[in-house]
């Protein structure tokens, strides 16, 4: 109940990259994430003063080598004695193929293939939480630039679209360099691309960029 390892099994030390003897001599606690470790924590009690049978989450873990290791949990007690409390078992999957895949995804879904920018769904989301923002502090600002590229047919027809999409990764490039850190540009499709200002700013600082 404290955390300390008293048993492990070759599949835990081949997923977190730790021999047996190095898991007993420390506790779960120092291989998670600093993030992680308060909900589990929370759980865990829970589990021990009997409010829940058994408890499971995913959680991220350090590996040996100081890789991130995404990992599906579960714990439940081994005895159901009151009279002391009783150990744990934990049960961890290692999940870190199937985490990236997931991310991988959500960042296709939401980013423009070519530029690697937000694409128009990631800007109209980001533009609506201003809004939001907007609504519940009067002194939040938004201010939205609309980019346009004109004649950018004549390179594709000229010089072929595979010069005219080197433009464009250019182009984002140039537009990136240009913002604040809270800031956003989007490429909404074709040669419109956007610029999402947001946060407290003078009307001079929209105008430089």
């Amino acid at each position: 109940p404290n955390g300390v390892w008293l048993k492990v099994n070759r599949a835990l030390c081949k997923i977190l990259g730790y021999t047996e003897d190095e898991f007993l001599e420390r506790d779960f606690q120092s291989m998670l994430f600093t993030e992680d470790l308060g909900n589990t924590l929370i759980k865990i009690h829970e589990l021990l003063s009997g409010k829940v049978p058994n408890c499971q989450m995913e959680q991220r873990y350090l590996h040996k080598d100081g890789k991130t290791v995404w990992a599906s949990w579960s714990v439940s007690t081994t005895s159901h004695s009151k009279a002391e409390q009783p150990n744990l078992i934990f049960q961890i999957q290692d999940i870190t193929g199937k985490k990236l895949a997931e991310e991988k995804l959500q960042y296709e879904a939401s980013h423009d293939a070519l530029t690697g920018l937000p694409n128009r769904a990631h800007f109209m989301t980001r533009l609506e939480q201003a809004l939001v923002n907007v609504h519940d502090n009067p002194s939040y600002k938004v201010s939205v630039l609309f980019i346009d590229l004109d004649r950018f047919k004549v390179i594709n027809d000229s010089l072929g679209h595979l010069m005219g999409d080197e433009l464009l990764v250019g182009i984002a490039e140039r537009l990136r360099e240009c913002l604040r850190p809270s800031d956003m540009v989007a490429r909404l499709g074709g040669d419109e691309f956007t610029i999402l200002v947001e946060g407290k700013y003078e009307a001079k600082e929209v105008i430089r960029i």
